[in-house]
């Protein structure tokens, strides 16, 4: 019969699926144990024993076990153990969405501390890393979690780590007085292993418990990433060491607000942890949690940083005193904050986002440059450090080390399609420095891994055709075409791509022509597309065409958000357009229309102010032309009848001589308002809205801001009047690009 002792090797005991449990002596007192260790998911049983004290001796051991097991016996010890590794892999479908969001579970690290153990979840741009340090207290274990710290979280630090601890252990555990308890933790073991084994549960009582990593006299040894709680009747409680007694009395002072914030109400967690300072002045970690709420709600960083200040150093405040710095415009002392942090921070990818937090706002480029560097030290495989350093290196030109970068880059892509993302992305930024010949081998890496992906195949047609290999890239635009018809988005690009290509490389107008066609009209593809076949079709005398598709160019243009990335590049189209109409085709009023869609594309662009006011006086002198056709020369009458014609004549000579004059004036000192004064008061009496719209939209751009409600308004009137003149004269789509540059509360 086996004793209960133990015998320690270098080798741990076989590990059993199923509990199996033999005979034992303890004590004087026959005992069941477990025969080998057992699992329970990520948690391994090493060891349990249960006394049988009704038990005398000398007792029949015939039958072993089996003859026992429906005596109620007394727990006796229990000692648990886990793989960190296994922790983790097991926590981190539980907490996905937690930080970070998405559907992808996150990086989980869990690493052993003496008190308990480090936890870090990192994913993108977010981590968060605190410790959870153990109390036990009788049958009860008492988890606490300290000192929360995080980036990108979008919530207080100390609310994510609550809910991730409550997730991963939703269903077993109970929240008191701020502490998160596993309530008879050695009684749920029992009742859980010896039924499994065919015994019956014991009775618990009288336990206590203690991490194996903090016993006294070496009792018993963990291997290296393990952690390790052992249960035992009778143990005298354990000593609580500093950090331990120090979260009891946080959580005694702040589990309210705890529950408060973990619920939603920040107010009523606010309050809570006010009326928790008033008891305990100038507590770190209840100004952190005040601190954490207020930088949340917005607008109240002052009071957030002065919170911060009374209990501690806002550079030792972390990631949280940073952005409390930053947002009261200490830039250099949220630099400085982030380098402290940084640099203590056990978790590496926190500390890795932590260093490009400081990259950001570095003062210096060599600081910036060490900051990424030391981003990539802490953490090797962070994407977002690696990229940060390839275009910090393509900056400076440092090819050689870019090209490292994109190298260690795509190798970290664990499938064929992030690689080919980083692929792409690679060499899209080559190609923005001009490394042409770099991007074409990025793009056909990508190829590479995926050959009949359209994107790829366009982007290396691209590059292929800035290296001057024109014959090659054509027919790769053409591939690229063909390969995207069941992508829309890139079949758009495909084709513009190809319309290009066809026109400026093979020379084939007509062939271009029908491949612009056949872009949709949706966006800033089919503005482009309309504005190169319009410029195609002009180039080979089709002008009725290009009159019909420049119509539809103004159509779409009048319905795209004029704040789109792609906007300046659409004004240049529809200048180019406008050229077009007015050289071309001989349609003022189309240029003119093409020019004022292009300044709600750039608005602040002067030139093209002027042009429109060119454009609008010589349609205005086209219109004046038409109304009073030149007629034959008359015998003059008697003067009494002509004295009244020749003094309206002459005023609106004068008029228009004054008009030039100021004008001239204006161009001389633009800052002059008098001068802009007096033009627009002429201009208006003359009826010359298009010319008062231009000045005004002109002056607002250079306007203090006591003169800029009155010329809005001023503003504001004249495209009404412009609107409603251009209604009447049954010109809708004029109409209504006036109307729309109005406020809507004039509309």
């Amino acid at each position: 019969m086996p004793s209960s002792a133990r015998s320690e090797g270098p080798s741990e005991p076989p590990k059993s699926d199923r509990p199996v449990l033999r005979l034992a002596l303890s004590s004087g007192h026959l005992a069941i144990e477990l025969e080998a260790p057992f699992s329970m998911g990520p948690l391994e049983v090493a060891a349990l024993r249960v006394l049988l004290s009704d038990v005398r001796f000398p007792v029949d051991l015939t039958g072993g076990v089996a003859k026992f097991r429906h005596r109620r016996g007394r727990l006796e010890r229990v000692e648990l153990s886990a793989s960190a590794p296994e922790l983790a892999r097991a926590l981190a479908p539980r907490v996905t969405g937690l930080v970070g969001g998405g559907n992808e579970a996150p990086r989980v690290v869990i690493a052993p501390t003496l008190a308990g153990a480090l936890v870090g979840i990192a994913h993108g741009a977010s981590a968060l890393a605190f410790d959870v340090l153990v109390a036990p207290m009788g049958g009860d274990l008492r988890l606490l979690v300290d000192a929360p710290r995080g980036v990108g979280l979008g919530a207080p630090a100390f609310v994510v780590a609550l809910r991730v601890l409550s997730s991963s252990l939703k269903g077993v555990v109970e929240i008191r007085d701020g502490a998160i308890v596993l309530p008879d933790l050695a009684g749920e073991i029992a009742r859980h292993v010896l039924p499994a084994a065919g015994a019956r549960a014991p009775s618990v009582e009288a336990v206590e418990m203690e991490l194996l990593g903090t016993m006294r006299a070496n009792e018993s040894t963990l291997p290296p990433g393990r952690l390790g709680l052992s249960i035992e009747r009778g143990r005298e409680p354990p000593v609580l060491g500093a950090r331990p007694m120090a979260a009891l009395e946080l959580a005694l002072l702040a589990g309210s607000g705890d529950m408060l914030a973990l619920a939603g109400d920040l107010d009523g967690a606010r309050s809570t942890y006010l009326g928790a300072l008033e008891r305990a002045p100038r507590h770190p970690e209840l100004a952190l949690r005040l601190a954490a709420i207020d930088l949340t709600a917005g607008g109240r960083a002052d009071a957030a940083l002065s919170t911060i200040v009374e209990a501690m150093d806002a550079t030792d405040a972390g990631a949280l005193g940073a952005e409390l710095l930053l947002a009261t415009g200490d830039r250099d002392g949220a630099f400085a904050a982030l380098r402290r942090a940084a640099a203590i921070e056990p978790f590496g990818p926190l500390s890795a986002l932590e260093w490009l937090k400081a990259a950001e706002i570095a003062p210096r480029a060599e600081l910036r440059e060490e900051a990424i560097d030391q981003a990539l030290a802490r953490s090797p495989g962070s994407a977002l450090a690696r990229w940060e350093r390839l275009t910090t290196r393509l900056a400076r030109a440092d090819l050689r080390g870019a090209l490292a970068d994109a190298e260690h880059l795509e190798a970290d892509g664990g499938t064929a399609e992030a690689r080919i993302a980083v692929c792409m992305k690679a060499g899209a930024l080559f190609a923005e420095r001009g490394y042409v010949k770099e991007a074409k081998t990025r793009f056909e890496r990508a190829l590479r891994y995926r050959p009949q992906n359209a994107e790829a195949v366009l982007a290396l047609a691209r590059s292929l055709r800035d290296l001057g290999q024109s014959t090659r890239a054509l027919d790769l635009f053409a591939r690229a075409s063909a390969l995207a018809e069941h992508q829309p988005v890139t079949l758009a690009e495909a084709d513009l791509s190809l319309a290009h290509a066809l026109a400026e490389i093979g020379q084939n107008v007509p062939a271009a022509i029908a491949r612009a066609a056949r872009v949709p009209p949706e966006g800033a593809r089919g503005l482009e597309a309309r504005a190169l076949e319009g410029k195609l079709r002009a180039s080979i005398g089709d002008l009725v065409g290009a009159s019909r598709v420049f119509a539809r160019l103004r159509a779409i243009a009048e319905v795209e958000r004029p704040d789109q990335p792609e906007a300046p590049r659409a004004a240049r189209w529809l200048l180019d357009a406008a050229k077009i109409e007015e050289s071309e085709l001989g349609d003022l009023a189309a240029a003119q229309q093409c020019v004022g869609l292009a300044m709600r594309f750039a608005p602040s662009t002067g030139s093209i102010a002027g042009e429109f006011r060119r454009l609008s006086k010589l349609l205005r002198e086209q219109t004046a032309a038409r109304a009073h056709p030149p007629v034959e020369e008359r015998v003059p009458k008697p003067a009494t009848e002509q004295r009244a014609p020749e003094k309206v004549e002459f005023d609106e000579a004068e008029i228009a001589n004054r008009i030039e004059e100021l004008t001239s004036r204006l161009r001389a000192n633009p800052r002059d308002a008098s001068v802009a004064d007096a033009l627009a008061d002429l201009l208006e009496r003359a009826g010359q809205d298009l010319e008062l719209l231009s000045l005004l939209s002109a002056r607002i751009d250079e306007a203090d801001e006591a003169e800029r409600p009155q010329l809005e308004a001023n503003r504001q009137r004249v495209l009404a009047r412009l609107a409603q003149t251009a209604r009447n004269a049954g010109r809708a789509a004029e109409a209504d690009l006036y109307e729309s540059m109005l406020d809507p509360a004039r509309r």
